[in-house]
């Protein structure tokens, strides 16, 4: 009977470590896809635009 319940307790570990794994990965795999969007948002974004500022009220009155 103990040897019994000990098998039935490692089995029920063993699958909330599976689905564990499964959830990881499956995380794992959608961090991945959200960088690659990134990566291409950061790369078809355009520079920042460079303003010439006011001496007297230091706000940008023009680009460079």
């Amino acid at each position: 009977m103990i040897n019994d319940s000990l098998v039935d307790r490692y089995n029920l570990l063993e699958k909330q470590l599976n689905a564990l794994h499964r959830g990881y990965n499956k995380y794992g795999r959608y961090i991945e896809e959200l960088e690659k969007d990134v990566a291409i948002l950061k790369k078809n974004s355009h520079e920042p635009r460079d303003f010439v500022c006011c001496n007297c009220c230091e706000n940008k009155i023009k680009e460079k």
